[in-house]
């Protein structure tokens, strides 16, 4: 609920901007960062037809939770939330889908909104828990496009076809990968009609998407944001313009958007990613390219065949399953590898570990005291200027009625 700092949440914002309809405020990046973390959840039958039912009459019937965990129960908030005002509360939510199928490495979920005075919005999911999921995201590495990215440039033309209203396009994690892409690679037609295509913390595209013609054209409307620790928003060829946010948590835990500093309808910006961040963009950046595609390949399928060894065997493929004790399976079924495999995962493991150790050398070695003297001074300026508390007490009247 509504914090106490001078800068606030998506919670702070739904509130703040929730009375606010979008014939009079028109959408912003934030609405689609909601929207981008409103796609995790499963809404049902109802979402799922052409004509789907209002944000409000959903919640109305009640929304499930799958999992029993604080970042679950924290979304259905949000989602509550935003059912309970103006703005987001007739949005028509529609043709909600999901497909999850091991055979062919796919895990893809998306939904669509009907702004009411707005635009059609069309909403990715990013990974899920589940083993196919998370290999279909290490597949980017080496594969384009992975069957979601397919199933993304459908499911957009499928949209399309069903309405002449403007466009967005939005996605956190994969999903912002999977928005990204369907724009690039979306016919002419249209693409012409996408305003907008926002990417929350999702890796970069492949090469040859990021030199298309597709891509230079939306890049005007394409709003990449990252957290300043981020990790995933750095991996693949990420977006050569991108935000960097400020967030409550660290390291991993910022991937998740409800830790997102916001000031009024704007991202509260930090002026670079941290150096724990460089050091990994760095790392992975450098071991990919030295890689040969079918390297990658083997790694991936030698690592998810272990991972299914493990788990599925206990009737699991929910990788937050995860325990220490699981580790120690996972080396014992490594040595039951052939000689040349178990070489291969070595070789690879001990140059990905000799890369982060000259790039942490190098990272350290970069002008260090200025860094800290910039540090000290932002330490300073935070001393001797007053702090307001309360979000809507930090934002003026003038900036709430406005975009």
């Amino acid at each position: 609920m509504p914090n106490h700092r001078p800068y606030g949440n998506l919670m702070d914002y739904i509130i703040w901007r929730g009375d606010l309809p979008v014939r009079q405020i028109p959408w912003t990046p934030i609405d689609s960062l909601l929207l981008a973390v409103m796609s995790y959840q499963p809404f049902g039958r109802e979402a799922s037809t052409e004509t789907g039912l209002s944000l409000q009459q959903l919640c109305t019937q009640g929304l499930s939770c799958p999992r029993d965990v604080p970042a679950e129960k924290q979304r259905i908030q949000m989602i509550t939330l935003m059912a309970s005002q103006p703005r987001f509360a007739d949005m028509r939510v529609f043709l909600q889908e999901s497909t999850s199928d091991t055979d062919i490495s796919i895990q893809f979920s998306a939904l669509s909104c009907c702004v009411p005075d707005g635009p059609v919005v069309i909403s990715y999911r990013g990974t899920d828990h589940t083993l196919v999921g998370w290999k279909e995201d290490f597949m980017m590495s080496y594969l384009s496009p992975v069957p979601a990215q397919s199933a993304a440039l459908t499911y957009l033309e499928r949209i399309a076809s069903l309405t002449d209203r403007p466009l967005v396009l939005t996605g956190h994690s994969k999903g912002g990968n999977l928005a990204a892409y369907a724009a690039a690679r979306a016919p002419e037609r249209i693409r012409k009609r996408i305003v907008q295509v926002c990417s929350f913390d999702g890796p970069g595209l492949d090469d040859e998407t990021i030199e298309s013609q597709g891509y230079t054209q939306i890049r005007p409307v394409l709003l990449s944001v990252i957290p300043n620790g981020s990790v995933v928003g750095l991996l693949m060829n990420y977006h050569p313009v991108y935000t960097v946010v400020t967030s409550t948590t660290v390291g991993l835990f910022q991937h998740d958007p409800l830790t997102w500093e916001l000031y009024g309808a704007h991202f509260h910006e930090a002026d670079e990613t941290t150096r724990s961040s460089q050091l990994m963009n760095e790392t992975v950046h450098t071991w990919l390219k030295e890689r040969e595609p079918d390297e990658i390949r083997g790694f991936v399928e030698i690592l998810f065949a272990t991972l299914e060894k493990l788990y599925l065997h206990r009737g699991s493929e929910d990788l937050s399953d995860v325990q220490l004790a699981h580790m120690a399976d996972a080396a014992a079924y490594i040595r039951t590898l052939d000689p040349e495999k178990r070489s291969m995962i070595a070789s690879l493991l001990t140059s990905f570990f000799n890369i982060g150790k000259e790039n942490y050398l190098q990272i350290m070695l970069q002008k260090p005291v200025e860094n800290v003297l910039t540090e000290l001074q932002g330490k300073l300026k935070e001393l001797t200027i007053p702090r307001k508390t309360g979000y809507s007490a930090s934002v003026s009247s003038e900036e709430r009625n406005r975009s």
